[in-house]
């Protein structure tokens, strides 16, 4: 911020500028001023907008003032943000983001620069006692310009609030929109890669599942022939009787006829051996019937868990899209207040000036005459 030396300097380098004491000066004389304070070159056009300066080509003592609050005010911001970029090794989200928590630390300050700006007051208090000087002189058309004077410069104090406070919002509204987006693509970008590792690790688990259960089948399936298989194969009495008349045949040494019974006794036997074996089968095949019905219910049961969590995923992922969507809500909505609460304070404050007038008091008769002149010209000039 200026201090009062300063102001004294810039009143004197102004004066020096305004050749023609119109009170008015250029663009290019701007330059000049600037350079003398700050002996380089500023790059003060930024700041235009602001300030409400943007199409101007003429600027007032109080122009120049809030432009050299402007250049300090954001220098020091951008000082103290380079100095916690390095200390935090911030990105630049979060650098915006700290910006706008010094702008919104700040505002007060801000408040009282643009509506209470000190060396705006001393500006004022010099007018108000050149006021007194031209009541007492009687010049009451000096005292109307000045009370004018001292009008626009409070206007344009508290349009240039206004203004701040309008930027402010929207900046703070754009950066929580640019953050809640940023937000919402990495919430995404996790939710794919989540989605991705979730269908990899169902589909392995899957696997893993059927190759255990078919290792399982193979192993039970022996095992259930181990456990039915007979340690001694038994045949039917028919066999037996075929078998006994064949020795009787051998001893009657009756070849052919033992030869076919003997033929006959095997082909029975077989038979029964088959027939033993598909009942074998048969019982094996209705026991991993049973094991694989079970796997089955694993396998849906696996399944379920898999929609279950995955809905769960699901729930949880828009509980959270909805949670940030109302945080941003909220935050807007917060914002939005509190610029209507400075709005109103800056409302109250241009009612209050416009219901204020300047009033004298003086025991000369003189001085009062000179106030009511100042009257009657400003009744006429309203």
């Amino acid at each position: 911020m200026i201090n009062t030396v300063k102001l004294g300097t810039l009143m004197r380098l102004f004066n020096q500028q305004d050749e023609q004491q119109v009170g008015f000066i250029q663009l290019e004389q701007i330059d000049k001023i600037l350079f003398n304070i700050y002996e380089c070159n500023k790059d003060y056009k930024i700041y235009f907008d602001n300030l409400l300066l943007k199409e101007c080509k003429e600027f007032a003592i109080e122009d120049i003032i809030m432009l050299i609050t402007e250049i300090d005010y954001y220098e020091e911001l951008r000082q103290s943000v380079m100095q916690q970029q390095q200390e935090l090794s911030l990105n630049q989200t979060q650098s915006e983001m700290l910006i706008a928590q010094m702008e919104g630390n700040q505002r007060d300050r801000r408040r009282i620069d643009y509506l209470n700006n000190p060396q705006i007051n001393d500006l004022i208090i010099m007018l108000k006692d050149y006021y007194k000087v031209c009541c007492k002189n009687g010049d009451a058309r000096e005292m109307h310009r000045i009370e004018n004077r001292i009008q626009d410069i409070k206007t344009k104090q508290q349009k240039r609030w206004k203004n701040y406070i309008k930027q402010l919002q929207k900046y703070q509204e754009t950066l929580i929109q640019k953050t809640a987006f940023e937000h919402q693509f990495h919430q995404q970008k996790k939710w794919n890669e989540f989605v991705i590792d979730f269908q990899n690790s169902r589909f392995y688990k899957f696997n893993m599942l059927i190759e255990q259960q078919k290792k399982t089948v193979q192993e039970m399936s022996k095992q259930y022939q181990e456990e039915l298989q007979p340690k001694v194969f038994k045949v039917s009495k028919k066999v037996l009787d075929l078998r006994q008349k064949q020795k009787q045949l051998l001893k009657l040494k009756e070849f052919q006829q033992a030869e076919k019974v003997k033929e006959e006794a095997d082909f029975i036997e077989y038979l029964e051996k088959k027939q033993q074996e598909m009942i074998l089968k048969s019982k094996v095949k209705n026991k991993l019937k049973v094991l694989k019905k079970r796997q089955s219910c694993q396998i849906s049961a696996f399944m379920q868990k898999v929609a279950s969590e995955q809905a769960t995923h699901l729930l949880q992922k828009q509980a959270n899209e909805t949670r940030w969507v109302n945080i941003n809500r909220h935050c807007v909505q917060d914002i939005n207040e509190r610029f209507n609460k400075d709005r109103i304070i800056t409302l109250a404050s241009r009612r209050s000036f416009d219901a204020y007038r300047f009033r004298t008091k003086s025991a000369n008769q003189s001085v009062a005459k000179s106030a009511n002149i100042s009257r009657q010209f400003t009744q006429q000039y309203e």
